[in-house]
């Protein structure tokens, strides 16, 4: 075979190998990205009844 067709083809087999870690990382980055936007939507009721729970007890002690 000749050379230049060689590394060629050694050079898309590092490609190849490149763009599947790229699309790994690209994949891992987006189940992240979900896990904390589910996160901060579950989280969310709870930090606002906090919220709410401190500001009532913030006016009943205003009030004594």
């Amino acid at each position: 075979m000749d050379q230049s067709l060689v590394d060629l083809n050694l050079k898309i087999d590092a490609l190849t190998t490149q763009v599947a870690y790229l699309s790994e990382q690209a994949q891992i980055a987006e189940r992240q990205r979900q896990e904390r936007a589910e996160l901060v939507r579950d989280l969310t009721p709870i930090a606002n009844q906090a919220v709410q729970i401190t500001i009532e007890q913030l006016e009943e002690v205003k009030s004594i």
